[in-house]
This record gives structure tokens, C-alpha cells and sequence, in this order.
């Protein structure tokens, strides 16, 4: 019985040659929370000043979330809910810029 659920599996590469992982790779379970250990465990041996540095990095974005959710409410004529849910959409980005940035936000990153 062959497995047609999921991505094809790539050939193996060629003898004395590495594959390069590709970003739209699917990982099993198993290599997810083998890869987020990693992750992990490397925040957590960042020394001080690097991990203040990057709390505050992440304050900042969420600075800029709150304004972006401020210039977007403010002076809105769509009405209290679509206002409300542009002004949500525009403070997920500074949550955005957390993520994709490495900052470090502990509730987030903790």
C-alpha cells in the first residue's frame, strides 16, 4: 500500500553529494520537536546582554504594532467592528515582526 497522503518524497541524492533542506520541506513529529529542542536550548545558553537586546527589539515591535493599530482606528468611517478588526490586523504585525525578527518576548519565546 503506498502512502498518497502528503508531500512526494524527494530521490536521495546523488553518492558524495548533500542535499540541501528546502523550506517547504514537511518534518515528522518527531524531527519538529527534535529541530524546537535545538531552537530551545540555544535561546536559552544566549548570553545577558544579547538576550536584553533582544527583549528590547521586541518591545519596539510591539511599539510598532500599537501604532499601526492606532493609525488605523483612528479617524476610521468603516464602522466600530471592521475599524476594530483592521486595528487588530495592523497590531499582529508587530507580533509578525517578533517572530520573524528572533526577537525575544518571553510569554511568546519562553
Amino acid at each position: 500500500m503506498t502512502d498518497t497522503c502528503g508531500p512526494p518524497h524527494p530521490a536521495p541524492p546523488a553518492a558524495g553529494l548533500a542535499a540541501a533542506p528546502s523550506p517547504l520541506d514537511a518534518y515528522p513529529p518527531s524531527q519538529i520537536a527534535r529541530l524546537v529542542q535545538q531552537v530551545g536550548v540555544k535561546k536559552a545558553t544566549l548570553p545577558t546582554l544579547q538576550t536584553v537586546m533582544l527583549g528590547l527589539l521586541a518591545g519596539a515591535f510591539i511599539a510598532f504594532g500599537a501604532m499601526y493599530f492606532t493609525v488605523a482606528v483612528t479617524g476610521s468611517a468603516l464602522g466600530f467592528g471592521p475599524a476594530q478588526l483592521l486595528g487588530g490586523l495592523a497590531f499582529s504585525l508587530g507580533l509578525i515582526l517578533v517572530v520573524v525578527g528572533g526577537a525575544e518576548l518571553s510569554p511568546a519565546t519562553a
